[in-house]
């Protein structure tokens, strides 16, 4: 499950995608293989990417998509939904 998990991970990043899981092995590979002599890699361009890739995130999978599925579950007795 570990390395399917990685794999989603890693296609979603490839494709030039923001993701905030994906950012941080991302980071750390630029930074290290530049030997850090990347001028505009700082730490408050760093946080500034990953707030707004939160912000994609937050948006795509935990509203839209939660939201989704909440919905396409509606008719699912066992659960309380608060209106």
């Amino acid at each position: 499950k570990v390395a399917a998990i990685i794999f989603i991970i890693f296609i979603f990043a490839f494709l030039g995608f923001e993701h905030v899981i994906a950012n941080f092995p991302a980071f750390s590979l630029a930074y290290f293989a530049s030997n850090g002599a990347i001028e505009v890699f700082t730490a408050g361009n760093v946080i500034h990417n990953l707030f707004w890739a939160f912000i994609g995130n937050f948006i795509g999978g935990g509203l839209i998509m939660g939201l989704g599925y909440a919905w396409l579950d509606k008719d699912n007795k066992n659960l309380t939904y608060f209106d």
